[in-house]
């Protein structure tokens, strides 16, 4: 038997007329200027709320650990634990990356 051949999926240029495909570009490159050119003050606020539930997250394994006694619920409440824990982490390394990022671009655009 032969086997099919599947064409490639189409491409953003294939797909859309070159106009069209420069006014998207256009539109993705401001709001992307737009993200990285916040105040800083603003991306803090969304660090500290990362470490917030960081924090919650650990202290809710501690707790679960110190004044529960084995059995299903704390293994749920420290499952919870782990993933506020998760949350936090992500949240807070994301806008850090975006506090450098933002900090990168307004030292290479201020003249």
């Amino acid at each position: 038997m032969a086997k099919k051949v599947s064409s490639p999926a189409p491409t953003l240029q294939k797909s859309l007329p070159p106009k069209r495909a420069r006014l998207y570009f256009q539109a993705i490159k401001k709001m992307l200027y737009r993200h990285y050119t916040a105040p800083l003050s603003e991306i803090f606020h969304k660090f500290r709320n990362g470490l917030i539930y960081f924090t919650v997250g650990f202290m809710l394994i501690f707790f679960s650990n110190i004044y529960s006694d084995e059995s299903l619920q704390q293994e749920l409440i420290a499952l919870l634990g782990v993933c506020m824990i998760a949350i936090g982490f992500s949240i807070a390394m994301l806008a850090q990356i975006r506090m450098i990022i933002t900090r990168f671009v307004k030292f290479f655009t201020s003249k």
